[in-house]
């Protein structure tokens, strides 16, 4: 983030044409952001979800910390070396993974735990209004359960091109006001001008993971401004995610809009975690 001017002085130079949707789509309706901050209804569960995250990634900090202990007698030739071993070791490699994994299970653990407030939530947003409303998910199980609590239309891995089109289609033009939709399964090339309103329940862990999802309501055909909620559970992994998306955003904006960037990157998520405990 040191050199994010010169990075975009010079894709501007040699490559990049770049054109903002406000600008090109001058018709288009604003996008309106809200964060619902919601308790958790099972923070022992998540607790322990946690502790399991910290003792786990606190053991590959330890076999780290002696590798690079292990580094300070080596000339610069053999350090280098061991570096390369390091950063190609197959078991390293793996136990990164389960980290990963880890993480995965614990943002499921929180989501479980915001359940009753998601349902609470999207009760009131269907018996104060009569617009639609599009709800996207990371996990399939949460997809699948959100889609039964409201008998709503799905979009979702392996469903099929011909599926997917009929919950489409069904939705921009008939009666059923709620759509469940996986992330990673409909953030592109679908439309969903019929809502106005995005809800994620969960989040990914990029910026242009959520907007090219949220654009799927904010595209050519959108009458109204686009109402985007994000709902995060109080002191959780939700906060930090959230935080970190914002974060990358003004990195991304910096490198391909030009504009100076004064804040850091957060701390890892594990460093997080271990100032909530």
């Amino acid at each position: 983030s040191a050199n994010i001017e010169e990075l975009n002085k010079r894709m501007r130079e040699k490559f990049m044409v770049r054109r903002k949707k406000k600008d090109v789509l001058t018709e288009l309706p604003d996008k309106i952001q809200t964060v619902l901050n919601v308790n958790i209804s099972n923070r022992a569960e998540y607790n322990r979800a946690v502790a399991d995250v910290i003792t786990f990634a606190g053991e590959l900090a330890i076999k780290k910390q002696e590798f690079v202990d292990s580094l300070s007698e080596l000339s610069n030739e053999e350090r280098e070396e061991r570096i390369d071993e390091y950063r190609r070791d197959k078991e390293r490699n793996a136990e990164r993974a389960k980290v990963l994994v880890k993480i995965e299970v614990l943002k499921q653990v929180c989501v479980k735990g915001k359940m009753n407030s998601i349902k609470e939530w999207v009760n009131n947003f269907l018996e104060t209004t009569d617009e639609k409303l599009v709800i996207f998910a990371h996990h399939r199980e949460v997809v699948d359960l959100l889609a039964e609590e409201f008998d709503a239309l799905t979009i979702k891995g392996g469903s099929g091109y011909k599926n997917r089109q009929k919950a489409i289609d069904d939705f921009q033009l008939g009666d059923t006001r709620v759509i469940v939709c996986s992330m990673l399964a409909s953030g592109v090339a679908i439309t969903l001008t019929a809502s106005s309103n995005v809800l994620f329940v969960e989040q990914g862990w990029n910026p242009a993971q959520h907007d090219q999802a949220s654009d799927r309501c904010h595209r050519i055909g959108q009458k109204n401004a686009v109402n985007v909620y994000y709902m995060n559970g109080k002191e959780t992994i939700d906060e930090w995610i959230y935080d970190l998306i914002e974060q990358k955003r003004k990195v991304i904006d910096g490198v391909i809009d030009g504009e100076e960037i004064k804040e850091d990157m957060l701390d890892s998520v594990v460093g997080y975690l271990q100032k909530r405990t």
